[in-house]
């Protein structure tokens, strides 16, 4: 699911006639990220040993900061020494301390595609919220509240969260960058997300594990798959129809992610677990540090005037996965080794 969410990302940020909807796989990240990293946290502290912040937020910061590291320190010694790409240096500039800072989210100046690095406001989404939910959670397990009740509230606190960026955009005529950054009304993927992981943890696996709801799910994940390509293939006004576009991918995504715990569809869990998915998954935050500044190198500067359409988008994709490559084995992976000395035993 990394993998279609990045590759949707990708495609969305080629700015084509069609496809720019493809950004909304942000909000499938944002479902992934809530369920495995709530997940998580039960496992930890349902092994007796309470849950540790220090190495929970030592973990988070040797998987995210390492490749984020590289992308920062390369996308700024090359606005800085390549002159070519002069029309980008002021903004990147500008945006490299909130993106540091991970606040990159708040920075509301109309960049546009002048900057190399403003695709890492929704990391700062993530980690604002992950600096809140781990005590909230903490709190629920430590207090033994009844895991249904609290997967309920926070599917209704996302629905909160939902209708009030539609009252704020439909009503209110609010700014779509605010609703569409902001961490108070873009979290609601990560809320779902969340939920997932409480609901499944009482036991709601086993409740779905009849022929009956069997079907169910994988039906509505069915209707999930379309869904979402029918939102990535819909008028490109991601921004405008952002209203509806998120609660329909947070939908599509969690329901997705439902049959895939319950009852796989075979031919969704065959594409998914096949080896070049699976590969581009696990490299998937790799995929999305190094997207956005080849994209816009390629696409603005570099070869605009010398290579059909087809060739650039070709060449972004090869460099991107490329360079993804080398993050992988030389920055990632040694990070993730360092990782594992936090592990709870």
């Amino acid at each position: 699911m990394r993998a279609v969410a990045v590759v949707a990302v990708m495609l969305g940020h080629l700015f084509l006639s069609r496809l720019q909807n493809g950004q909304v796989g942000v909000d499938v990240f944002f479902v992934l990220s809530g369920f495995l990293i709530t997940w998580l946290l039960i496992a930890e502290h349902d092994r007796g040993n309470g849950v540790s912040f220090r190495a929970f937020y030592a973990r988070r910061a040797l998987r995210l900061f390492p490749a984020l590291a590289a992308v920062l320190i390369v996308v700024t010694l090359v606005v800085i020494t390549w002159s070519r790409l002069s029309g980008f240096k002021s903004a990147t500039l500008t945006e490299l301390p909130w993106a540091i800072l991970y606040v990159g989210n708040y920075n509301f100046v109309d960049l546009g595609r002048s900057d190399l690095l403003s695709h890492t406001w929704s990391l700062a989404v993530e980690e604002q919220f992950y600096l809140i939910w781990p005590v909230i959670c903490v709190t629920i397990l430590k207090y033994k509240l009844n895991k249904i009740q609290v997967a309920e509230s926070l599917l209704t606190v996302a629905l909160i969260e939902a209708i009030a960026r539609w009252i704020y955009l439909r009503h209110l005529n609010g700014d779509v960058q605010v609703s569409y950054h902001a961490l108070f009304l873009r979290s609601d993927g990560l809320l779902v997300g969340c939920a997932i992981a409480f609901a499944f943890a009482s036991g709601l696996g086993e409740h779905l594990a009849g022929p009956m709801f069997n079907t169910l799910v994988k039906l509505a994940a069915l209707a999930g798959v379309v869904l979402f390509l029918g939102v990535v293939w819909g008028e490109p006004q991601v921004l405008t129809n952002q209203w509806v576009y998120i609660p329909l991918t947070v939908m599509a995504s969690a329901a997705v992610l439902t049959s895939l715990l319950v009852a796989p569809f075979g031919p969704l869990e065959a594409m998914l677990s096949s080896r070049p998915v699976v590969w581009i998954g696990r490299r998937s935050y790799g995929v999305y540090l190094w997207h956005w500044p080849i994209f816009r190198v390629f696409s603005t500067v570099v070869y605009r005037d010398k290579m059909e359409q087809a060739a650039i988008i070709f060449s972004e994709f090869t460099l991107t996965f490329v360079l993804v490559a080398a993050s992988w084995r030389f920055v990632e992976k040694p990070a993730l080794r360092l990782k594992e000395r936090f592990q709870r035993t």
